[in-house]
């Protein structure tokens, strides 16, 4: 929902003077209808809010004033805010850039009613009129509770379990997990398992786990911890074993391990902190680039779910969008969304913990999620 913050970063970056701090070009944007509100404050003068309180509005640490909120309810006020948005708008605003800002603002409501078009519609009714327009954006933003919320979207429920959508770092839910209880992280691999890591370009004929892939940092981050990485090729054997996944064709390189197992096998590796489901999602080539596709991703999902379902024992469930990085699926960060949520929502009754699809924040912008 159209937040004041939100709102006003937007509009901050169309001010006349560029270096205006959040104090005074909220207070600024708030004056008309304080004016007309006649809103003051405990010392009968006229209402002002401190940097500390903009600093804390703007981070959606606390709501907007109640009294702000209850002078938008006068009546005849639109009109006499309307008109002292007009001065706001010359004195604060950058005239030569108002179609500019009409775009950002217009792609800000889009944004933030996506699922609802007749909100946004009778939002964006009055775009013509700036000061009209800004006076409904601002009574709006006030409606709203303004305390940021937890980041999540939930996209299907399955009795007390549910599979949701979150945005973060995914290692902070492994390596970093402070919970007494251990949650299940997901980290795409490929098909042989590999794990000696390729940190350089020059002198390495062909590389091996790329150093910024999720697989390749999770061995760096297993080996800082103190892991030995022998050990744990032993231990993904095993696990793989205990699984009931088998060697299904030899490797198309020679460099790194030469036994492949089946898109959606899936080792299981406990540490102090988690466990790590390492799922089979891709092959390497002959130039150990990894390769995937639509098909195998889907695979390996169906396959991770049925896996969580048999081994899981309720634990949380993490893990990342896949197949739109160096697994070269094509997918694009929608249709990759689009797919984890139609294989989960298909196998939601095999579903018997919580599932969280961890998007990076550069990422969850560019998706239109999905929620009930």
């Amino acid at each position: 929902m159209l937040s004041l913050a939100g709102l006003v970063k937007v509009m901050k970056g169309f001010a006349c003077n560029s270096s205006v701090s959040d104090e005074d070009f909220l207070n600024d944007f708030l004056e008309p209808l304080i004016f007309a509100g006649k809103i003051n404050n405990k010392n009968n003068e006229q209402f002002y809010l401190s940097k500390s309180r903009t600093s804390e509005i703007m981070n959606g640490k606390i709501d907007v004033p109640r009294k702000l909120r209850e002078a938008v309810l006068r009546e005849g006020i639109t009109d006499i805010v309307v008109e002292g948005m007009r001065t706001f708008i010359n004195d604060s605003l950058d005239s030569n850039r108002e179609n500019d800002m009409k775009n950002e603002l217009s792609s800000l409501v889009k944004r933030e009613y996506a699922t609802n078009k007749t909100e946004q519609e009778n939002v964006l009714k009055n775009e013509a009129d700036l000061a009209l327009f800004l006076t409904d954006l601002l009574f709006k933003a006030l409606a709203e509770n303004n305390v940021a919320k937890a980041d999540t979207v939930t996209i299907c429920k399955h009795g007390v379990y549910s599979a949701e959508v979150r945005t973060g770092d995914i290692f902070r839910f492994g390596f970093d997990n402070r919970k007494k209880t251990k949650n299940i992280v997901v980290i795409p691999v490929n098909t042989a398992f590999d794990s000696h890591v390729s940190r350089k370009i020059e002198g390495t004929e062909y590389q091996l786990v790329s150093v910024n892939t999720l697989h390749g940092q999770w061995l760096v981050r297993m080996t800082a911890s103190g892991e030995d990485l022998e050990q744990i090729d032993v231990r993904i054997a095993e696990s793989l074993a205990r699984t009931g996944f088998a060697p299904s064709k030899k490797a198309n390189t020679e460099n790194g391990k030469q036994h492949c197992y089946p898109i959606g096998a899936t080792a299981i590796i406990e540490t102090r902190n988690a466990v790590y489901f390492l799922l089979a999602i891709s092959e390497f080539d002959c130039f150990n680039n990894a390769r995937s596709s639509v098909e195998n991703i889907r695979k390996a999902l169906v396959s991770l779910i049925d896996i969580y379902d048999r081994f899981g024992q309720g634990y949380d469930l993490y893990l990342p969008l896949m197949g739109t990085g160096l697994s070269r699926t094509g997918l694009t960060l929608q249709a990759a969304y689009d797919m984890f949520n139609e294989v989960v929502t298909s196998c939601e009754g095999h579903i018997h913990g919580n599932i969280h699809l961890v998007l990076r924040a550069q990422d969850r912008k560019e998706i239109m999620i999905k929620g009930i």
